[in-house]
């Protein structure tokens, strides 16, 4: 768990730096004690978990994060972007539903059971009438 943390912090300070603090502005958020940036919740009920109420907010481009998300959709047996409500318990990613698609999209067991079968066309008594053998 510290060494999540420690991860995470990394990818909040590549990504959340002068520039990446712009895109955090429509958001209220403040840093905990362990220095992570962390989102300010409307929940204020105080016999849910810590991160349930102020959950860990996360860049959306970054590689932590999305090994993170193939993490947990490879525990959640390759669920679809439902991920999203299992995540959102601990995290608050920007985006959230647009990257867990786009890593869920590269998942080639998911892209294996989308394949349609190519279904062959039965051929018809009248296309057979067209048909005729040629005698030299």
């Amino acid at each position: 768990m510290e060494a999540q943390k420690t991860l995470l912090r990394s990818a909040q300070k590549e990504c959340f730096n002068e520039e990446g603090r712009k895109s955090l502005k429509n958001f209220q958020v403040f840093t905990d004690n362990d220095g992570i940036l962390r989102l300010k919740s409307r929940i204020a009920n105080e016999d849910e978990l810590p991160e349930f109420i102020a959950p860990l907010i996360l860049p959306p481009k970054h590689l932590v994060i999305k090994r993170l998300i193939e993490q947990e959709h490879l525990v959640h047996k390759h669920a679809g972007t439902s991920i999203l409500t299992i995540l959102r318990e601990r995290f608050w990613i920007i985006k959230g539903r647009r990257t867990i698609s786009s890593v869920i999209r590269d998942c080639i067991i998911c892209k294996r059971q989308k394949t349609k079968n190519l279904e062959v066309p039965i051929s018809t008594s009248a296309s057979r009438s067209n048909q005729t053998i040629s005698s030299i």
